[in-house]
């Protein structure tokens, strides 16, 4: 129980703090870096959107740059579950944000 109140303690604060830097960075850039402006308030939105496992499993590799086995142990869970965690939060922010992947062309077949 204790653990759970802790990580979730943990993970407001870096949500708090992701929000801190993605203000900070919006208020610092050039009026004339319109589309740096607007990749950060499209990135800003998406991660509003995600849910807070995905943000967590995100936070703790890019914020707090912990190795997938020290993330794991922050979270208790294997490594292996983490990564997969990682994994599919990273699917969903690319989703979110439109960079999904191209699939390749379907060509149909004639018939002979």
């Amino acid at each position: 129980m204790r653990n759970t109140i802790l990580n979730s303690h943990r993970g407001a604060r870096r949500q708090r703090a992701v929000a801190v830097r993605l203000a900070e960075v919006s208020s610092t850039s050039l009026p004339d870096d319109s589309e740096l402006v607007a990749r950060q308030v499209d990135l800003a939105r998406a991660w509003e959107r995600l849910s807070a496992v995905h943000q967590e499993a995100l936070a703790l590799a890019v914020i707090d740059d912990l190795p997938g086995r020290e993330a794991a142990a922050v979270l208790g869970i294997t490594g292996v579950a983490y990564r997969l965690r990682l994994s599919r939060a990273r699917n969903a922010l690319r989703g979110l944000l439109g960079h999904r992947p191209t699939a390749a062309p379907v060509t149909e077949r004639q018939p002979s």
